[in-house]
């Protein structure tokens, strides 16, 4: 019997649902050169959607660094897209980034929220453990860093404070 094979184009083109970074509160930060900031639209098992003050080319190899209250992650990733969203005060750019690989701990980190309304589950996995698809930035080598990393990218998710951080960084004149 055949195998029907799964088509991605048109509108139903997603593979795994997208979530907001809200959903995932372990997720602390993400970045891109460890020192610019931006914003994440969404997140999903094979990739990302944010927003930068800069735009990323498409076709770019980029490392993404996540950081989670579990630990801190290297995930190298493409630029599908990027365009310009806006052009008032500064300009925002919206990027889609595709994960070299699924992010296989993003359902852990979403069930970790759903845990914490409910005191009978079980807690969630060691991510050292069980995803060896992701390396924690403390166990890198040396020797790892010989690829080429063109570009990190620093990625802040929103916790509610978002005018405040607007504001803080808006007084800096980098």
């Amino acid at each position: 019997m055949k195998q029907k094979k799964k088509s991605f184009d048109g509108a139903n083109r997603r593979q795994w649902r997208r979530v907001a970074p809200d959903d995932i509160p372990s997720l602390k930060g993400v970045s891109i050169n460890q020192e610019t900031d931006v914003r994440v639209i969404d997140i999903s098992k094979g990739g990302m959607l944010l927003h930068t003050a800069f735009r990323l080319r498409p076709n770019m190899k980029i490392l993404l660094k996540i950081v989670t209250t579990k630990g801190t992650f290297r995930i190298p990733g493409l630029v599908l897209r990027s365009s310009i969203r806006s052009i008032s005060d500064s300009p925002l750019y919206e990027s889609a980034i595709t994960f070299e690989s699924p992010l296989a701990v993003l359902d852990d980190l979403i069930d970790e929220n759903a845990s914490a309304h409910d005191p009978g589950s079980t807690p969630t996995p060691d991510l050292f453990e069980d995803y060896g698809d992701i390396k924690p930035l403390s166990h890198m080598e040396d020797g790892d860093n010989a690829q080429e990393d063109p570009a990190v990218l620093t990625v802040l998710a929103s916790a509610g404070f978002e005018a405040d951080l607007d504001k803080m960084l808006q007084a800096n004149n980098w």
